[in-house]
């Protein structure tokens, strides 16, 4: 199995994983940041819509479990993003992310 644990804080993770049970976000800032989810082997640009998207509040960590496993093509990439309708990359370094 695939994990991916952040070692330090970050904006977003490229995981490069296929297939996701579970993916962890905690949030160290004081505002909410939107976990959002990407089939991709980069990082998106900004404005790019995401495939799930979830709310993580200002110094809570969340946990995103599927009822079914998320198949990626090109691979997981998991950011931090300050808006939720598209990709705004949060640039604080202020989110930690584990995927597997």
């Amino acid at each position: 199995m695939y994990v991916y644990s952040s070692t330090a804080l970050e904006d977003s993770a490229v995981t490069g994983a296929r297939t996701i049970t579970e993916v962890v976000c905690t949030n160290t800032s004081a505002s909410v940041i939107y976990l959002q989810l990407f089939d991709s082997a980069t990082l998106p640009a900004n404005a790019t819509a995401p495939l799930v998207c979830i709310a993580v509040p200002a110094g809570t960590t969340v946990s995103y479990d599927p009822s079914r496993n998320l198949q990626f093509a090109e691979g997981c990439v998991a950011a931090g993003s300050t808006t939720a309708a598209t990709l705004t990359v949060s640039i604080a370094n202020e989110q930690l992310f584990y995927v597997r």
